[in-house]
């Protein structure tokens, strides 16, 4: 069961009560499954999934055990990749161990979400700080909001207005 919500409750908190639903089927991509090792002894292996986003990976392995006739149970998860985000470029949390180690290690919003960028005047800086809207000429979603260089806000493009939806001054 998943952290799906349906009317505002997770599936999995409605599954331990007992409940049941039918959900609805999702299109996921999944663009590779390699099987990285095999243990024969312990009939366990490791898999290399590389999927959409909504993709879950006990599923596929409930199915995989379902097709092979042997059931099939995930032991672990370790996502190497999400986004903007991999393994190479994360840090253990146990090796976070001052401010100094974390602040070297922080990677900008910014460079993680595909969100447009727009850079903004002084007068708009004014605006923008007090949470009020701005012209809009270009763009539509989610944008970063940038002043000299720096990210301040984060807005949401509608029509002819960008919406301050989070000031991070």
């Amino acid at each position: 069961y998943s952290a799906v919500k349906v009317g505002g409750r997770k599936l999995y908190e409605l599954a331990r009560e007992g409940e049941t639903l039918d959900v609805q089927e999702r299109t996921i991509v999944v663009n590779k499954i390699l099987l990285n090792d095999f243990d024969e002894n312990t009939q366990t292996g490791s898999l290399l999934i590389n999927c959409s986003k909504g993709t879950y990976i006990r599923s596929i392995i409930h199915d995989m055990g379902q097709m092979l006739e042997t059931g099939g149970v995930m032991l672990g998860l370790v996502r190497v990749k999400s986004g903007g985000m991999t393994v190479e470029n994360s840090v253990n949390i146990n090796d976070v161990t001052d401010i100094v180690v974390a602040e070297k290690n922080l990677i900008p919003v910014s460079t993680l979400l595909d969100f447009n960028v727009v850079n903004i005047s002084d007068k708009e800086f004014e605006k923008v700080r007090n949470g009020n809207e701005i012209q809009n000429e270009n763009f539509d979603g989610y944008v970063f909001v940038k002043y000299k260089n720096e990210t301040i806000a984060l807005g949401e493009a509608l029509n002819d207005t960008i919406k301050i939806r989070k000031v991070f001054l």
